[in-house]
């Protein structure tokens, strides 16, 4: 393991990680409730006390008492690294929001954790959750952000533990969030979801970096006298989508003309459509993308096709990029929305390990796949060649005896079969 990375404790996840997580930086985890989200803050702790790194559990609860109800489920005592002084449990609930205000800036904040921090010399931090301590509402976003940029820097400004702040994803995720806006500070968000029509947990790993964003999804379980395990996932090539083969049916929410929308795939009917996933939000190569889509929208509409993007940003994410993105406000196509990775999966776009997150797929009228084309995030496309394929794939359609050769474009000659 490199000696910048911080293991988490959870089986398998600390190489999805690259190592770990990155040491004195601060890290998100975020999810719905019963995610196992405190287990997963619990577990990083307990890991670091194995390894000798003494630690602070920070928690808005009032109940810190609870906390070590918790650990002893999951098969850890951690009641003696309490009574050695290697682990301090903070009752962080005097400090929580009062009439919708946060009741210590965030020199105020850091400076009560510094107490405990310094007492047991504490090379890891988790503050479970920080939601508590915010303006938890829609009209205070800009506020949230200013304080939450201030805080993660103070943070990791000469500092010399690694920080978890954990975070709760509201159900309706149409709102602006919390998580929405830390997910864009910190470097390395990690998602805990639960399908409960399918009773199964998923975690998902988004990194943000110098290239842009990329997600790795994988199903864990919560075990007693065990914590969070993550399970093997893997990729069937015989049940992937195929050429020929009709849209899956999906529902999905989404941000268009400034306001929410839900969207199903049965309404695409009768039209061409065009679904483009990117990795995510806020990020380097997919905004180019994202423009020269919004740039040619009339070239699609022209040709009678629809287009339609997703990703696993929120919709609060997409709504507070396309504020702050004069190249994002071009756009007047749907961007979707696919926190839990659920229209992905049913695109089979995920490999172990290895998630496909920049796919181009065109159905024609009766929602049959024509075009597939996925590439390594790395690497942009061209939405030049997907309006070309686009009308070779119409032209194909109305000339079945004809093919369209290499660079074909509208116009150029086509062979007879």
């Amino acid at each position: 393991m490199a000696a910048l990375e911080v293991e988490t404790g959870i089986p398998g996840l600390d190489s999805l990680l690259g190592g770990g997580l990155e040491r004195n930086r601060v890290s998100l985890v975020s999810g719905e409730i019963k995610t196992g989200k405190t287990i997963f803050g619990l577990q990083f702790i307990n890991r670091g006390l194995e390894k000798g790194e003494n630690a602070v559990y920070a928690t808005t609860s009032g109940k810190p008492a609870d906390l070590l109800t918790l650990a002893e489920r999951m098969g850890w005592n951690l009641r003696k690294s309490i009574e050695s002084n290697k682990l301090i449990i903070m009752d962080l609930s005097p400090y929580t929001s009062i009439s919708g205000k946060p009741a210590l800036n965030a020199k105020g904040l850091l400076a009560q954790m510094s107490i405990p921090l310094k007492r047991t010399g504490a090379k890891r931090l988790v503050i479970d959750s920080i939601d508590s301590l915010l303006d938890y509402s829609e009209g205070a976003y800009a506020d949230d952000l200013a304080y939450l940029q201030e805080f993660v820097s103070l943070l990791e400004t000469n500092q010399n533990f690694t920080t978890l702040i954990i975070s709760n994803t509201p159900t309706n995720m149409k709102q602006l969030s919390i998580p929405s806006i830390l997910e864009h500070i910190v470097k390395r968000t990690i998602v805990l979801s639960s399908d409960e029509n399918k009773n199964q947990k998923w975690l998902a790993i988004r990194k943000v970096d110098e290239i842009g964003v990329s997600l790795t999804k994988k199903p864990y379980r919560i075990e007693d006298n065990a914590g969070i395990r993550l399970e093997s996932l893997s990729f069937d090539y015989d049940r992937s989508l195929k050429i020929g083969q009709k849209i899956p049916d999906f529902k999905i929410d989404a941000y268009q003309l400034a306001k929410p929308v839900t969207l199903n795939s049965a309404e695409y009917r009768g039209k061409w459509l065009v679904v483009v996933f990117y990795p995510g939000d806020f990020t380097f190569i997919c905004p180019t993308e994202l423009e020269a889509l919004a740039d040619n929208y009339a070239k699609f509409r022209d040709l009678g096709a629809e287009v339609l993007t997703i990703s696993m940003d929120s919709v609060a994410s997409h709504r507070a990029w396309h504020d702050s993105s004069p190249k994002i406000q071009k756009i007047m196509y749907p961007m979707g929305s696919d926190p839990s990775g659920e229209v992905c999966d049913l695109f089979h776009l995920y490999n172990e390990g290895n998630p496909i997150v920049r796919a181009t797929f065109i159905f024609d009228p009766d929602g049959i796949l024509k075009v597939m084309e996925m590439n390594e995030d790395r690497i942009g496309r061209n939405v030049q060649e997907i309006l070309r394929k686009l009308s070779a794939a119409r032209y194909e359609r109305t000339h079945p005896d004809e093919m369209c050769p290499e660079g074909w474009k509208p116009g150029d000659p086509a062979i007879k079969t």
